[in-house]
């Protein structure tokens, strides 16, 4: 499906308002707390409608206002369903819990897209541009969220009195390689992509020889990651 240059902004709109606009504390805090996910939806409308705002000043289309509510309404229905799921015990597993994070994204995304992508509209920024910004959102932080989210069950659990990396220095990591990956695909030099994590098994390499579970991982979260660029750079920047 071609994605219109509406449907990206509100797609950038909604990765802001869904993950970067959420603290760990608010992220938690909404399966369990209704006071949690009334501040969550407020700030997701708040985003959603604004943008739907500046477009109809740019644009003078009113219907983008409309589009604003419905989308804020659909992502409020969702979460709040996805709020009575979570409590369910049946729900407690890893996986049960990784389902229903990917549904609840799936559902998000594709309501934007059905119904943005249905206007359209000449905007100051470039398309290119646009997709970009929209490509680097998509794999720093959503990416890193996922990945515990989908694979957490997985992860080595070391000594807690005795850390060997620095707290949070893996998410970094994991962010500069996939803009890395992004900047050499869009360039091209696919080669390049291979220095990258050749760089980063040198610096693990001997927590990989001694540790298999770790090495296990650690294969597992580097293909996560390269995969993950290249789903968002086709679905991103192969839709126009």
């Amino acid at each position: 499906m071609k994605l219109n240059d509406i449907a990206i902004l509100f797609l950038t709109a909604h990765i802001i308002a869904d993950f970067y606009l959420q603290s760990p504390n608010l992220a938690a805090g909404k399966e369990r707390n209704a006071k949690a996910l009334a501040w969550h939806l407020a700030i997701y409308a708040a985003v959603m409608l604004l943008s739907a705002l500046g477009l109809t000043l740019i644009q003078g289309d009113p219907r983008m206002i409309w589009a604003g509510f419905a989308l804020s309404a659909l992502h409020a229905a969702a979460d709040l369903l996805k709020y009575r799921i979570s409590k369910a015990k049946r729900m407690g597993s890893p996986d049960a819990q990784a389902w229903l994070y990917l549904s609840d994204q799936l559902f998000h995304m594709l309501c934007i897209v059905f119904i943005m992508n249905r206007f359209t509209a000449t905007l100051p920024i470039p398309s290119l541009t646009l997709r970009w910004i929209l490509l680097l959102s998509l794999i720093h932080k959503p990416a890193n969220i996922s990945f515990k989210k989908i694979l957490s069950k997985y992860e080595v659990s070391g000594d807690a009195g005795k850390p060997d990396t620095l707290p949070g220095a893996g998410a970094v990591i994991g962010s500069l390689e996939r803009v890395l990956c992004a900047i050499f695909i869009g360039l091209g030099q696919y080669a390049s992509i291979g220095l990258i994590y050749t760089a980063k098994s040198i610096a693990r390499f001997k927590k990989i020889e001694e540790n298999p579970k770790f090495a296990e991982y650690y294969l597992i979260g580097t293909l996560y990651s390269i995969l993950f660029v290249v789903a968002c750079y086709l679905l991103v920047m192969e839709t126009m």
